[in-house]
């Protein structure tokens, strides 16, 4: 069975690493993908060409050109003998959902973020925006997954869809047990290590994290921001207000990260909107102690091998790393109990084996 996956860009996104991780675990499935992107950037492209995923470049052309989209994927489809096709983020659910609407080839969509929440609420585009992708899906995709049940609600909501189910998203232990391990925490001279993975937007919370750090008692730390984006220049100004020793390293390789995060003490994922929580999956897989907030999917995630706390709470914030940065023998208690959750429920193998049967018991099914 042939699977066509589209993604906008191969950038260093949650979407785009899913399918770097993901796609390898469908071959071992007798899943054959073919991963198609719409435009730059393609950061990731070495990740796939180092696991023989092939990938196919759309041509140039307006995002908005729906019937260039749907020409595109329909010559893909025939040239690549597709049985499914599988759509990841806003456009390449338009062109989908066009296509099959049109075509007898069954078509699903992975919703994987809180798109609809937050700043994107309202606005007259946004509204439109939401309408049109409402009235295509209807019409032209059979299946929907939401990455945790909190998007999967989110979308049923935003979109009038009553069809939605949960395909967690799947971490790569391989990956994990390959990660170079950092100095050991038990260092007495090494000053506790709280690290942030994650872009550097609004969305993620970073201020929040700043003022709980100005507002504790922490003294000896040293905070890393491991990511970049928008924020940087800002975060840093803020930090530097509160007298914060921060590190920012951004547009990590994905086994960088890994390695980086292994040498964490305290991972925080303060997120304010938060589709899964990829990166507090991947701390906890790493063995390390988390401190998340309850936005979106987090709770799913860590459920109680970590410490969640109300997003926008800083004061809260604030009391849970204090409460871990005394308390090595609760932080190694945690990062047990997190890579044990995280091996038990969120395993690539697992999700793999389990979309697999989705695609299966699709085409072997009477489309709706």
């Amino acid at each position: 069975m042939r699977v066509l996956h589209l993604i906008e860009t191969l950038g260093r996104g949650g979407a785009e690493q899913l399918l770097a991780t993901l796609l390898p675990a469908l071959k071992a499935q007798g899943i054959e993908p073919v991963l198609g992107v719409l435009k730059p950037p393609l950061d990731l492209l070495p990740q796939f060409e180092q696991s023989e995923i092939p990938v196919r470049q759309f041509p140039g052309f307006s995002k908005w050109n729906l019937l260039a989209g749907f020409h595109h994927i329909d010559a893909l489809v025939r040239s690549e003998e597709i049985d499914v096709v599988h759509a990841h983020l806003y456009f390449p659910s338009l062109y989908s959902a066009l296509f099959g609407a049109r075509r007898d080839v069954p078509v699903v969509e992975s919703f994987h973020n809180l798109a609809y929440a937050g700043a994107n609420q309202g606005g007259w585009k946004t509204g439109l925006r939401r309408s049109i992708r409402s009235f295509l899906l209807k019409r032209g995709t059979d299946r929907f997954y939401g990455v945790s049940q909190a998007v999967a609600n989110h979308y049923r909501e935003a979109l009038g869809l009553t069809n939605v189910g949960v395909i967690y998203n799947a971490i790569d232990l391989s990956a994990i047990a390959q990660a170079e391990r950092a100095q050991p925490e038990g260092d007495a001279k090494r000053a506790l290590q709280v690290m942030v993975p994650g872009r550097l937007v609004h969305e993620k919370g970073h201020i929040d994290l700043l003022d709980a750090l100005a507002g504790s008692g922490l003294e000896d730390f040293q905070l890393t921001f491991l990511g970049g984006g928008p924020l940087e220049n800002k975060l840093r100004a803020e930090a530097a207000a509160r007298a914060i020793d921060l590190s920012i390293i951004p547009d990590l390789p994905h086994a960088e990260l890994l390695n980086l995060l292994s040498g964490a003490d305290i991972v925080v994922v303060p997120s304010r909107f938060e589709g899964f929580g990829l990166t507090a999956a991947e701390a906890m897989a790493l063995g390390k102690s988390v401190i998340a907030t309850t936005a979106g999917g987090l709770p799913e995630v860590v459920g109680d091998a970590g410490i969640l706390v109300p997003p926008n709470s800083p004061a809260q914030l604030s009391a849970a790393i204090e409460t871990l940065a005394g308390d090595a023998e609760q932080r190694a208690k945690l990062g047990q109990m997190g890579a044990n959750r995280i091996r038990s429920l969120f395993d690539v193998n697992v999700i793999a084996a389990q979309l697999a049967n989705e695609y299966r018991s699709l085409v072997t099914s009477d489309r709706s």
